[in-house]
């Protein structure tokens, strides 16, 4: 789901931009949600850092009284979700430049110079075609599986995935590939959420179905072609034997 985030020191704009944006989400039942809308950088920052899976659309003045203008939160943001689309509404047309200098890949620069009517119509413009791209990137994300580790952003085919687990000493999953596992630190619901080519077979499992090589019912456990072992809980048996039939698979009954 798309969030919307909005960063304005100005009361008034910002009333007015939300109101914008809201009526758009209301008439065209955009699959959307308001995240952060703050004239306090680190509000923003703080909702990023809770949820590392956010995409969002982020309305930002450049100038603002706070700590960061608004250059430099989109520079911040575009490090933590790195499919963000920015649109900059200022007065400061003159800075435009800085955006390309700091590589920040603007959706759109916004002179509030030109009338609020204009800027309305550029806001919904705008609007509209982050959507379009969310969606087109959701069908893609769907076909790839993206994490993050540090600061740094990977992406892997979704096929590459055996499964996902609830670490037990920690509050983080673990990705588990061919030959490699890897901490993350996401929500299995998220997970769940984002990736619904993958099962949620127990509270503390997701799998590739792909990568099973057998599950056994009595033992409720599954096991993948690489030898690993997850468990499907028992309200989960019957979905995931009917699953299993379809692709013909081998399931243990005694």
């Amino acid at each position: 789901m798309l969030s919307l985030f909005i960063y304005e020191d100005d009361a008034q704009q910002l009333l007015a931009e939300r109101e914008v944006l809201n009526n758009q989400m209301i008439i065209n039942d955009f699959d959307v949600t308001w995240g952060v809308v703050s004239k306090h950088s680190v509000d923003i920052l703080n909702e990023l850092d809770r949820d590392e899976t956010i995409t969002g659309l982020y309305i930002l003045d450049v100038e603002v009284d706070d700590d960061m203008s608004g250059i430099e939160l989109a520079t911040e943001i575009r490090k933590r979700d790195t499919f963000a689309k920015i649109v900059f509404v200022t007065s400061h047309a003159e800075m435009a430049l800085m955006t390309f200098e700091r590589k920040i890949e603007p959706l759109d620069y916004i002179d509030k110079g030109l009338g609020f009517e204009r800027v309305k119509e550029k806001l919904i413009d705008d609007f509209r075609v982050a959507n379009e791209r969310y969606l087109a990137s959701k069908e893609e994300k769907g076909r790839l599986f993206s994490y993050k580790v540090g600061a740094h952003l990977y992406q892997t085919a979704i096929g590459e995935v055996i499964f996902l687990e609830t670490a037990t000493n920690s509050h983080k999953i673990i990705l588990h590939k061919w030959n490699e596992s890897i901490e993350l630190n996401v929500k299995m619901n998220d997970m769940e959420k984002n990736y619904p080519a993958l099962f949620r077979s127990h509270k503390s499992y997701l799998v590739n179905l792909d990568w099973i090589k057998d599950v056994d019912l009595k033992k409720k456990t599954i096991n993948f072609k690489n030898d690993a072992v997850a468990y499907v809980s028992y309200r989960k048996l019957s979905e995931l034997k009917r699953l299993m039939e379809n692709k013909k698979k081998i399931i243990k009954d005694n």
